[in-house]
């Protein structure tokens, strides 16, 4: 169990903004976040993880991090995330290995217009989805080599 624990926090690592990369990312979706809103994910595995705007700040939001498994919270963390951070997606300060694209994500009946970054790192390319009309981060599913690692389940405010 506490290895699904860790491969689930680390899956929230790679949502959680990076800093230090210029260049044509898209805006942090958290600088629209408003305290209630919510998304959930199916993880790897049995579990899921849970992310609650639970506090905006000036400069900053707080996102409460569940990670669920067999429908109860086995782990939670809170992040303040600061609105002049990169959003989901952004590669590491000096990735050589980085590209932009656009897809159609189907969620619950949902068409989602989507910005597709790509991250080769280490013999591992991850490609993140994020939609502007997905609340928190917007992101829609993040996949390590054609693999999902986190796929959006549902979302509210």
């Amino acid at each position: 169990m506490k290895r699904w624990v860790f491969l689930c926090v680390l899956a929230a690592m790679l949502v959680l903004p990076f800093t230090g990369l210029a260049g044509d990312l898209p805006p942090n979706p958290i600088k629209d976040a408003k305290v209630g809103e919510w998304v959930l994910y199916q993880m790897m595995g049995p579990m899921q993880q849970k992310q609650t705007v639970t506090a905006v700040h000036k400069d900053a939001v707080t996102v409460k991090i569940d990670i669920i498994m067999n429908g109860k919270v086995v782990s939670t963390v809170s992040n303040k995330i600061r609105f002049d951070q990169k959003g989901p997606g952004a590669p590491p300060q000096g990735s050589p290995k980085f590209k932009m694209g656009k897809a159609t994500v189907q969620v619950k009946g949902h068409s989602l217009d989507c910005i597709t970054t790509e991250v080769k790192a280490q013999g591992k390319t991850i490609v993140t989805y994020i939609s502007p009309d997905i609340p928190v981060f917007g992101v829609v599913q993040t996949n390590m080599n054609g693999q999902p690692l986190m796929k959006l389940l549902d979302w509210g405010k």
